[in-house]
């Protein structure tokens, strides 16, 4: 991965970097740096990258992989200045990486408290406090606001809007804003509008409140109160709505702003921090619980590490209070300003910043234990067909059914491909990637996996045109596991000899689980003749086919649902080892020359079930001397082992259990003890 230190030094805002230590520092993250060497005046560096580190396969995830572990041990020194100081935006940006190293050292979440305290004491209309906000949020997610781009010679603003102010939409109408709406603006453009917008459509004495991000994702429409949808773009709503949908973390610390520029208007007229402190706590809030066993589970920490009072406190403060205790489940409210909290899980990530990210073990303890089984199939299916000349390129399903009449858009070019060969997607993989992203998590679908068949291969372990002959009849019907969700998949014109079909033939075959084919002649997005759907029974696990033969030429692929197939797949159970130890006892009996011997292992075998502590029966000698044989007789001698999964036997038990069974031979065998 070749990455230029300018770029480390811009994505991650970092200090100036020596190469020496920073040599150092890349060597003790796991990394390592190839070579170097001057290209444009810029000095480039390739950097040797682990192959279980893919979030290092771009220039941000190595810039903040140095920062994580650089920043505080240069900057302990600095940082408080910040804090106490009024800072302009050009002294700011020398002290931002500051901002960032106070963060990572405390590993707690202090935004909250600090913009309470600076809206009580500073006019939120400044200029220079604005740009300390966002600066602050921007390192507490994580990701700047240069990324977004807003030029960092432009002064972010938060002020009112002007009566004779417009906003046109791509559809020609025009949006009137009101006085009373507040304006966040870069310069001279407009990065969001919070109030009320005003079109010819709907009256303004019927508009209410509402938060409306200009141009911004569309997974936010449950902070709108009203479903109307605007459709105002331009080239900076743009460049801003790409950098909020590429960090979820500092989108959720805007929206907090937001909630609180706005709260904060309503009440301007006093300025103190009661009012606003309580102003924040007056919104409509919801409750959330929390099984507190399950959370110390979850995140592996034991009980008496928690001071629970002192992290009741905390939460309280940044909106999140301690409302009812039942058993182990705790009921948390909310308030409206947090809308980055919607479920227990949002309330286990703050509790963990507050106790401390060191608290927690190198390996926290895995929740879901069950699945560790499935999970090593699900590795074991991606092996298998890499080597059958495929490769894993995403573990979720792109590609929305209902969508596949827009097929027809052209491929996008990758930002940084593993290979040249995997630099263009494919157009059928481009079509509703939000919106199939949600219904696969939604439905519990996310452990689709998609293979390719490229330009890259992996050397072939089977052979190809191996079919079974016989399938064993196994009815591996799971109508709980049967799929809302349809996803689509296509396969290239090389595979018209059913090579690939041969293939998951082989796959199933080889675990034992008969699969059946059904056309699918009624999807549109398939070829009528060569689309088929994969069942286990009646359960749909895949679908292999082609996609207008004449959209691909390049690629091949096809999806399958790993997770059910290993559902299916499990079909051994295993039991616990005894940890008692066992008695083994010899025995010699002797039987008539009539009795055949596996007859006399039928009765034993009978024996052990009718006893579960006889563990093995073994017969280690038969004795046939010329004695024995003039009285029609022979003596055959057996090895008995016993076991209690409860206790250790004694000698007392053993020689009960052997009188038992030489009852039972006397009777069923007419055996005699041999002397």
């Amino acid at each position: 991965m070749r990455a230029c230190i300018q770029d480390l030094q811009v994505f991650a805002l970092l200090p100036p970097l020596h190469l020496k230590d920073l040599i150092e520092k890349v060597s003790i993250m796991g990394m390592e740096i190839d070579c170097f060497f001057f290209y444009e005046e810029s000095l480039m560096l390739e950097f040797c990258i682990p192959a279980n580190r893919g979030d290092l396969l771009c220039v941000i995830g190595i810039a903040r992989e140095i920062a994580s572990s650089w920043f505080w041990e240069i900057a302990q020194e600095r940082t408080d200045q910040y804090f106490t100081n009024t800072v302009s935006y050009d002294s700011v940006h020398n002290l931002e990486y500051c901002i960032w190293a106070r963060i990572e050292k405390n590993k707690q979440m202090h935004s909250c408290i600090w913009l309470i305290n600076r809206l009580a004491s500073i006019d939120f209309l400044s200029a220079n406090f604005v740009n300390d906000v966002l600066i602050y949020i921007s390192y507490e997610a994580g990701c700047p606001i240069q990324s977004m781009g807003v030029s960092s010679k432009k002064v972010i603003q938060v002020r009112n809007a002007c009566l004779t102010e417009t906003l046109q939409a791509e559809n020609g109408i025009v949006y009137s804003l009101s006085a009373g709406d507040v304006l966040m603006t870069a310069g001279k453009d407009i990065l969001s509008v919070l109030g009320f917008v005003v079109n010819s459509f709907f009256s303004s004495d019927k508009a209410e409140d509402l938060i409306l991000l200009v141009g911004a994702c569309l997974d936010i429409g449950w902070m709108r109160k009203r479903n109307t949808t605007f459709n105002i773009k331009t080239d900076m709503f743009d460049k801003f709505e790409r950098g909020l949908a590429d960090s979820k973390g500092f989108k959720y610390a805007l929206f907090r702003i937001l909630n609180i520029f706005m709260a904060w208007k309503k009440h301007n007229n006093n300025c103190n921090k009661r009012n606003v402190t309580e102003l924040l706590y007056e919104e409509s809030k919801i409750i959330i619980p929390l099984n507190w066993r399950w959370f110390l589970e979850f995140v592996g920490i034991q009980g008496g590490l928690i001071n629970l009072f002192k992290v009741q406190a905390k939460l309280k403060v940044i909106g999140i209070d301690l409302v009812h205790r039942s058993d182990n489940i705790f009921y948390f409210e909310v308030s409206l300003f947090r809308v980055d909290v919607q479920n227990a899980v949002d309330i286990a990530e703050e509790i963990i910043k507050i106790v401390g990210l060191d608290t927690l073990p190198v390996m926290p303890i895995k929740r879901y234990l069950g699945r560790d089984i499935i999970l090593s199939k699900e590795r074991e299916y991606g092996t298998f067909f890499c080597f059958s000349g495929f490769f894993e390129v995403i573990n979720y399903s792109f590609v929305a059914p209902i969508q596949g009449n827009l097929l027809d858009f052209y491929g996008v070019f990758l930002i940084n491909p593993l290979g040249k060969s995997t630099s263009l997607m494919r157009p059928n993989l481009l079509v509703g990637l939000i919106e199939t992203l949600t219904l696969n998590r939604e439905h519990g679908n996310c452990g689709i996996s998609l293979f390719e068949h490229g330009n890259v291969f992996f050397q072939k372990k089977y052979r190809l045109s191996y079919l079974s002959e016989k399938l064993n009849e196994n009815d591996l019907c799971r109508d709980s596991y049967v799929q809302e969700y349809r996803s689509i998949s296509g396969i290239s014109d090389s595979f018209k000899d059913n090579e690939l079909k041969n293939i998951i033939i082989m796959f199933f075959n080889f675990r034992s689980i008969v699969i059946n084919f059904s056309p699918s002649i009624k999807k549109r997005y398939l070829e009528s003749f060569y689309g088929e759907e994969i069942y286990i029974g009646r359960s749909f696990v895949g679908v292999v086919g082609f996609i207008f033969m004449k959209k691909i030429e390049k690629y091949c692929c096809f999806e399958i649902f790993t997770d059910l197939i290993a559902q299916c797949s499990v079909s051994q159970v295993y039991e616990q080892l005894v940890k008692y130890p066992g008695i083994r006892r010899d025995l010699s009996i002797v039987f008539i020359n009539s009795i055949a011997i596996c007859e006399i292992q039928r009765v034993l075998q009978w024996i052990s079930r009718l006893n579960p502590m006889l563990e093995s029966v073994e017969i280690f000698d038969i004795f046939d001397s010329f004695g024995f044989r003039e009285a029609g007789n022979r003596s055959l001698s057996f090895s008995f082992f016993f076991r209690c999964w409860k206790k250790t036997l004694l000698e007392k038990d053993a020689l009960i259990f052997m009188k038992w069974i030489v009852n039972i031979v006397f009777r069923k065998l007419e055996g005699n003890l041999r002397r």
